[in-house]
């Protein structure tokens, strides 16, 4: 019934399609569609910050690693 609407019904279930196919092409489109305030809205939610901070964390982490290996101490921060 739903596979007319929704043409990826083959791997969901029709009930879940159709309440997708309802909420994006009738919701969505009423309310304007994507804006930038959504990403900006979802880019300062808590975990996508931490995740983000903990990322670069070990990059950096990493980093001085790679360049310094198994250093007790380093020489950028020597007096």
């Amino acid at each position: 019934m739903y596979k007319d609407m929704w043409p990826l019904t083959t791997y969901v279930s029709d009930h879940i399609a159709y309440m997708y196919y309802i909420y994006v092409l009738k919701y969505r489109a009423q309310e304007g569609g994507f804006s930038m305030r959504d990403l900006k809205t979802y880019l300062s939610v808590a975990p996508v910050l931490s995740t983000l901070w903990f990322g670069s964390l070990a990059g950096l982490l990493i980093e001085i690693n790679r360049f310094f290996p198994d250093a007790l101490t380093f020489p950028f921060f020597s007096f």
